[in-house]
Order: C-alpha cells, then structure tokens, then sequence
C-alpha cells in the first residue's frame, strides 16, 4: 500500500495533526493561565431596570447534540479534537491496511471510512465522559494580594 495514495493519505494527514495537538497541548508556550482583561459593560436605567432583554431558549439543538456525543462540552475542546483525529487516522489507516489486499481497487475505502467515523465516534465520547469525571468542570487559580492590584 502505498503511504501517499489519497485512500492513506485521507488517514494519514488527520493523524499528524491531531499528534500535532496533543504535542502544542503538552509542550506548548505559556504557564496555563490567561492574561486578559475582562470588561463587562451593563446599563442600568435610573428606574434600576437594564436596557436589555434576557432571551432564555430551552433545550438543545440538534448540532449541539451531535457535538456532546462527541464529548464537546464535557472535556476540554483540544483533548477531544486531538483525540477525534488521532483516532480517526489510526482506525482508518488499520482498516486500509487489511482491507486493500482483500477488496479490489478503491473499494476497500468505501468500507474503512464508515468504519473510521464508528470507532472514533465512539472512543472519542467515552473518552470524553471519563475525562469529565477527572477534570474540573471550572478553572481557579490562586491570587496574591499583588495580583489583585490595578
């Protein structure tokens, strides 16, 4: 098989950059603190009411549903697009691998890609739920008393 015909390559190249995110993830710059500012403007009318209205919509769409099957949400969004990728390449790749000396031509491709899309739906969303339970659902950080000032 060759490693850039475009039935790897299609594998290949998600899992490069998904191992591309994990590393930025782990190796990348920065101390894991954020520093920027936060300006919230609210108009208050002398009657002490807002000037603005509060839509609320309840429930979720059928994006954002999709999306939470994937684990979006519940683990950080860098964990879950590195693990989606890098699954995706690894099962798409093994699939290609024992598929293409069995079926002719640019078939086996039509067989690896739904099997690909399962596997790293489904390991990337239990992934998801288990790094939920182990990883805070809100980031604190402790401040000194010179942090505080300005």
């Amino acid at each position: 098989m060759d490693l850039f015909a475009w039935q790897t390559l299609i594998f290949l190249i998600p899992l490069t950059g998904g191992a591309l995110l994990a590393c930025g993830s782990l190796f990348g710059p920065g101390d894991g603190q954020a520093d920027g500012d936060a300006h919230i403007d609210h108009d208050v009318s002398a009657e002490g009411s807002s000037d603005h209205d509060h839509d609320g919509h309840e429930g979720q769409g059928s994006f954002a549903k999709a999306l939470s099957v994937l684990g979006i949400g519940r683990a950080p969004l860098m964990l879950v697009l590195s693990t989606a990728a890098m699954t995706w390449g690894v099962i798409g790749f093994l699939i290609n691998l024992f598929l293409a000396p069995i079926l002719p031509g640019w078939l086996f491709v039509m067989a690896s890609v739904p099997i690909a899309f399962t596997g790293m739906v489904a390991i990337t969303g239990r992934l998801a739920v288990r790094m939920s339970k182990i990883m805070p659902s809100t980031e604190t950080y402790v401040l000194t008393r010179r942090d505080l000032i300005g």
